[in-house]
């Protein structure tokens, strides 16, 4: 019998409704009362809203993830608004453990009836089960996705989750799961020993400059289409270039070619890397680890 550890870290997935909004409160336990078909270990790491969530917070959860021995996979249940970070850290720190580690999460709270959470928690074991997904993936409404190229397309329906370039890795359905192309696993990066702060802009048309605090080791610029800068910001970005790494990302699925327009050469003739087919959120957690 398979032996899987589930880690909770909060979220919606363990939020009970008070006359605050939704807290999580339901421990590990409570959240897998009825998960048959395997051996079940539950270490319930933190409580809180993945709003909330830090790089301290992390770093807690790496060092479990890797310090846990005798498992054939590990569960991670996590709130939805920023799990495609915690994702991203986890496909570049533990994608090569050779067990399937999955993120996965609820739109809807389990102690409500239409809670999407008890089917998550269940698809996310059977693909822990399966060892074709060792690395890092997430499984959220039956989708199986990359740690390293997730992104949260909405705020409330239950299938919240897609691929940010290409297609999903497989899906999972009544306890089956089928693999497409699966990811490959990144070479093992650590975290960092100091507290680095990484800044995140995002353009638009009234930008006017790039500022970014001194206590910044690098920075993310997510722009428009296929990526790039706008001329009144040349100077100001090839200045922030010689002063930190600075990636250039973009919102749109497909991810960015600064190749392609005149606007995007003129990114990397300041200074810039291409963020390719990185998402935003991938993009800062990989500069914060470099």
């Amino acid at each position: 019998m398979k032996r899987i550890l589930i880690i909770t870290t909060g979220g919606t997935i363990a939020c009970e409704t008070t006359d605050k909004g939704r807290t999580p409160t339901h421990s590990g336990e409570q959240l897998t009362a009825g998960i048959t078909g395997c051996d079940i270990a539950v270490c319930d790491l933190f409580s809180c809203d993945s709003t909330d969530i830090t790089p301290d917070k992390w770093r807690l959860l790496c060092r479990a993830v890797k310090e846990a021995e005798g498992f054939d996979g590990i569960v991670v249940l996590h709130g939805t608004d920023t799990l495609e970070y915690t994702a991203a850290m986890l496909y570049f720190t533990c994608s090569r453990l050779g067990i399937p580690v999955i993120i996965t999460g609820a739109m809807v709270p389990m102690s409500e009836a239409e809670s999407d959470g008890g089917g998550n928690i269940r698809d996310a074991v059977t693909v822990a089960c399966d060892n074709r997904f060792a690395g890092v993936y997430a499984v959220f409404a039956g989708r199986i996705i990359s740690g390293g190229n997730l992104i949260k397309r909405h705020s409330s329906e239950k299938d919240a989750f897609r691929a940010f370039c290409g297609e999903d890795n497989g899906a999972v359905c009544d306890g089956k799961v089928t693999a497409a192309a699966l990811a490959e696993p990144c070479e093992p990066m650590k975290l960092p020993e100091t507290d680095k702060k990484i800044s995140v802009i995002k353009l638009s048309p009234f930008t006017d400059n790039l500022y970014v605090p001194e206590n910044c080791s690098g920075a993310v610029i997510e722009s428009y289409g296929a990526g790039g800068i706008p001329v009144h910001l040349k100077e100001s970005l090839k200045k922030l270039c010689g002063l930190m790494p600075v990636v250039i990302t973009t919102a749109c699925g497909g991810g960015a070619d600064l190749q392609e327009y005149e606007v995007g050469q003129r990114a990397l003739e300041c200074g810039a890397e291409d963020g390719g087919k990185m998402s935003t959120a991938c993009a800062a957690v990989k500069i914060w680890l470099e």
